[in-house]
Formats: C-alpha cells, sequence, structure tokens
C-alpha cells in the first residue's frame, strides 16, 4: 500500500502492530477451542487471554533477524517472552500458514468493508452533486425562458 494514498483508517488496519493483535486473537481462538475439546487444560487457555499480548513490531523483527528468520516464530517468542510458561499452549497443531494466511483473509474483510463504506460516500456525494446539477440546469433554462 502507498502510504500517501492510504486513508488512516487502512493504514491503521494495515500496521504491523493490527496485523500482530491478530494473529494473537487467532491463536487465542484456537487455544480456547482446544481446552474446550480438552486438549489443553482450560485454566491454561483463561490464563492465556488474560495475559497473552505480543512485542512489538521493533522487537519481534529484531528477533526474526537475530534469531529465527521466521515472522511466526518470532512472534511467538515475542509472546513467550511476555507471558512466561502458558505460551506453550500456543501454537499447537498449527502450521504459519494458518495463522498467517487466517489473519490476511481477515484482514482483507476488514478492507473491503472500508472501501465498501468509502464507496457509499462517493455514491451520495455523487447523487448530491447531481442533484444539485439538475437543479442549476432548470433554473438556467427557466431564466432564459423568463
Amino acid at each position: 500500500m502507498i502510504d500517501r494514498y492510504a486513508t488512516p483508517e487502512m493504514r491503521a488496519l494495515w500496521a504491523p502492530e493490527a496485523k500482530f493483535a491478530l494473529w494473537l486473537e487467532i491463536e487465542l481462538l484456537v487455544a480456547e477451542g482446544q481446552a474446550e475439546r480438552g486438549e489443553i487444560p482450560r485454566e491454561g487457555a483463561a490464563r492465556l487471554r488474560q495475559t497473552a499480548r505480543c512485542g512489538s513490531p521493533e522487537r519481534i523483527d529484531e528477533i526474526e533477524r537475530t534469531e529465527t528468520q521466521h515472522d511466526v516464530v518470532a512472534f511467538l517468542r515475542s509472546v513467550a517472552e511476555l507471558i512466561g510458561p502458558d505460551a506453550a499452549y500456543l501454537h499447537r497443531g498449527l502450521g504459519s500458514s494458518d495463522v498467517v494466511d487466517t489473519a490476511q483473509s481477515v484482514l482483507l474483510v476488514r478492507a473491503a468493508g472500508l472501501i465498501q463504506d468509502g464507496l457509499s460516500e462517493v455514491r451520495q456525494a455523487t447523487a448530491a452533486l447531481a442533484h444539485r446539477c439538475v437543479l442549476e440546469a432548470i433554473s438556467a433554462l427557466a431564466a432564459r425562458k423568463g
């Protein structure tokens, strides 16, 4: 996305902080589902929901660059740094693509919603402009006849 063409809402949607927050939410939802099926302790999933947070994009980038050469592993390590042993209940049975692709799909749907909202505003503005132009044209015709 070219920054100068992005709206503030679209910039915020695609910001690294938003991406990592969504990755975390996906991880938490999977852990909660696994807890319901008895695959991980319910208490562990509940503690994750209460305490899990991810490191800054800068920290995640640093881990990726210097340790993992892998974005999702770096993300998970940043979470583990902040929450400790309960991080073991994250990403169980998942591949990186499960998280990345799911998040990308959610972001695309949200972006489409922003675009749709923008198009609604354009339609309304265009209709108002067309209405005004028609009224001005009628007034101009009336003035000529009068």
